[in-house]
């Protein structure tokens, strides 16, 4: 069985990681990005930023058409979280941008 060389190793499929494994393959560089955890792009993309942002901006849209909608003469019935969709919705989130790395 045969080495595969690399002209570039980054180690950690982070925000940084993955963006300089990203940027080393665009300039034509054999690249591999090595990272440990179950699932690629580091803390911020699957348990910090991303998600909590996800979910920040899930409850903003919430409020915004429990309070504004009116106002604009758009009328609905009560406007309610479904708190088990906006957690599907918050996964779904966080594998649009692990699924973006990996190719």
């Amino acid at each position: 069985m045969g080495f595969s060389y690399y002209d570039v190793a980054v180690l950690g499929g982070g925000p940084g990681g993955y963006t300089a494994a990203i940027r080393a393959a665009q300039r034509g560089l054999k690249t591999v990005c090595i990272d440990n955890g179950k699932q690629i792009g580091g803390v911020g993309v699957n348990t910090g930023c991303i998600p909590s942002k996800a979910l920040l901006n899930y409850s903003q849209k919430l409020v915004e058409a429990q309070t504004m909608l009116k106002g604009m003469g758009i009328e609905t019935g009560e406007v309610v979280a479904n708190f088990n969709s906006m957690q599907k919705a918050k996964v779904n989130a966080v594998k649009e941008c692990t699924d973006g790395i990996k190719d």
